[in-house]
């Protein structure tokens, strides 16, 4: 009878200690990626992009342990086809960033003063221009794309009620090597003029890490845009 209590009290102990470590290396002091829920939108001064905006995602990685050899993927899905057909296309952004060897986490940003976070600029591809010149496309998408001087904002006027922008953030855990992926998908009504929230912390050498200092890094400053 001893024996088998000592056997079943030496399984309570492996699985409480299991559960533990999970706990704590898998979700306690993990990598944790947290999307604007907004798409933000701006007047563009760059002189390498026609659009006359350009338009950002902000990321944040929540997570205690780093992100790296992380990578980045954004889609353009839109339903050019007759309502009744539900069939969509889908094709590629580019970014600034599309990858990055490390997305720090809030355990070593704590010297920085800041949030870990990172803003991704949206352009359209070489295949994008080549996607959106085929017949599929209205007329005026299609003679612009042809001529590469289609630009993200047409798409979006074009296509309003079906557009859908979505991004992907692939990386491994620091930590375990685990490869994760993170996503988060846009509509056009997610899509809003203004300039995204900095966030300092409150005392020198210590990140902000409460939820409400994560979402408002998170949030769009109220602007006016000029007309």
């Amino acid at each position: 009878m001893e024996i088998a209590l000592n056997i079943l009290l030496d399984v309570v102990i492996a699985l409480i200690t299991s559960y533990a470590f999970w706990y704590l290396t898998f979700i306690r002091s993990g990598t944790k990626i947290l999307f604007s829920d907004q798409i933000a939108f701006r007047e563009n001064d760059r002189q390498d992009n026609n659009d006359p905006f350009i338009y950002r995602i902000k990321v944040i990685n929540a997570g205690y342990r780093d992100l790296i050899e992380v990578s980045t993927i954004v889609t353009i899905q839109t339903r050019p086809f007759l309502p009744e057909k539900r069939s969509s296309r889908i094709t590629r952004l580019t970014l600034d960033n599309e990858i990055f060897p490390v997305f720090k986490g809030r355990k070593l940003q704590r010297k920085q003063n800041r949030i870990a976070s990172r803003v991704l600029d949206l352009y359209l591809t070489e295949k994008a221009y080549a996607e959106f010149s085929k017949e599929y496309y209205i007329t005026n998408v299609r003679e612009k794309a042809l001529v590469q001087q289609l630009t993200l904002t047409n798409i979006i006027d074009a296509y309003r009620d079906t557009v859908r922008i979505t991004v992907y953030i692939f990386g491994n855990d620091s930590v375990t090597g685990a490869r994760k992926m993170f996503s988060k998908e846009y509509t056009a009504s997610d899509i809003c003029y203004g300039r995204f929230n900095i966030v300092s912390t409150k005392r020198k050498g210590r990140v902000a890490t409460d939820k409400t200092s994560l979402v408002a890094c998170l949030k769009l400053k109220p602007e006016q845009r000029n007309q």
